[in-house]
């Protein structure tokens, strides 16, 4: 009985280290790399995951796209909207804009700011962008450049970002945009010819 024991024994032995050995191997390289070991075949991601993920990447491109028309449509309304906003500041003034607080203007290409209204009052200019010149008939006067502390005479240069004020209404003062259009800062009223 020995010998049979023995057999069996053995045989024990050897499933239990067949069942064993493979599960302490697998739980030994799940220890070392942190994560569990998952095989997929490749024609379980042609089939399952990139269908997908395709419908997925076909989603937010339609999404953006439905987000892209609501923006135009926003801008245009918006646009749509400044305009009535600016004609509204300009109606029944005669052109004459008054605002009160520094508001950013466009000077098209051969246009120019000029103070205006009944009252003749200064206004204050600061240039923000592009490049304007003084314009004044009488070359013995000009613009303050309150900036520099100087008197900027007919064509000269308007540096940027410096506090312009021009003193009288209907006199001829103005800056014109040189080139190209400009956006100021005005305050005060002004009339753009």
């Amino acid at each position: 009985m020995n010998g049979k024991k023995r057999k069996i024994t053995v045989i024990v032995l050897a499933v239990l280290l067949g069942i064993s050995l493979p599960m302490a191997l697998y739980g030994a390289a799940a220890a070392v790399s942190g994560d569990s070991i998952l095989l997929i075949s490749k024609d379980y991601i042609d089939k399952v995951l990139m269908p997908t993920i395709n419908k997925k990447d076909g989603d937010h491109d339609s999404k953006l796209a439905a987000l892209e028309t609501k923006y135009d449509a926003l801008l245009a309304k918006y646009n749509a909207l400044n305009e009535d906003f600016n004609d509204l500041l300009t109606e029944g003034t005669g052109g004459v804009t008054a605002v009160s607080g520094y508001r950013s203007v466009k000077i098209d290409a051969g246009k120019a700011l000029h103070p205006a209204g009944e009252n003749a009052q200064c206004i204050e200019v600061i240039l923000q962008r592009g490049n304007a010149k003084v314009v004044f008939p009488i070359d013995t006067q000009g613009i303050l450049d309150a900036s520099d502390g100087k008197e900027l005479m007919n064509g000269a240069a308007v540096p940027k970002g410096h506090f312009l004020i021009i003193p009288h209404a209907n006199d001829g003062r103005a800056i014109a945009a040189d080139g190209a259009d400009v956006w100021v800062l005005v305050r005060g009223e002004y009339t753009i010819e």
